[in-house]
């Protein structure tokens, strides 16, 4: 939800909905979004899909612009968007199993790229900057922190297999709060 409460769904198009409920807009052009949407401070609303490309559009529904991450396939699964504290955009898409997080400047361009994983879960930001995020197409389980530059911090994998389908939490001190098929966990301080 926007803060003049305008909420955005995804629903295969982007559609934004009054406070009351009531359809404003709808971006029917687009029939493959997936995930779901983040909002800019300036408004942009930032969504992934299941083509290999990413999206922003303006608070009317205008594309503002996009990035086409590659030819070979569709995305298998588009993993919800993240804004960091200094405006980075992160986005995370699955291509045949492997897993590829995106770094963008609010205007649309990439500062880095890394492949880590399998399908990823939703990203989720750190006050630090740290990108946190899960693994969930193989065995062992993983968790995955990358620096703000995308270089790899750390990497946990769950000795107790499974994978990790959910959106990480972050707590206090750092703390990582994620589950598996075979249980919860937390990992740091």
């Amino acid at each position: 939800m926007s803060p003049d409460g305008v909420v955005y769904l995804v629903s295969g198009y982007l559609l934004a909905l009054d406070p009351n409920g009531s359809l404003m807009w709808e971006t029917k052009e687009r029939q493959s979004l997936g995930g779901a949407p983040a909002i800019g401070e300036d408004g942009t609303i930032y969504v992934n899909s299941h083509d290999p490309d990413f999206y922003a559009y303006s608070p009317d529904g205008t594309l503002k612009w996009s990035y086409h991450t590659g030819d070979c396939c569709p995305v298998d699964l588009p993993s919800s968007p993240a804004i960091g504290t200094d405006g980075t955009v992160y986005a995370g898409q699955t291509v045949l199993g492997v897993g590829m997080v995106l770094a963008f400047t609010p205007d649309g361009s990439v500062t880095w790229q890394a492949s880590h994983g399998g399908e990823l879960t939703a990203l989720s930001i750190g006050g630090d900057g740290t990108v946190y995020f899960g693994s969930g197409s193989h065995n062992p389980a993983s968790v995955y922190a990358l620096n703000p530059d995308g270089t790899l911090k750390w990497q946990y994998d769950d000795p107790g297999g499974g994978y990790v389908r959910i959106s990480l939490a972050i707590g206090r001190g750092h703390r990582v709060y994620a589950g598996s098929l075979t249980g919860f966990f937390a990992l740091g301080p």
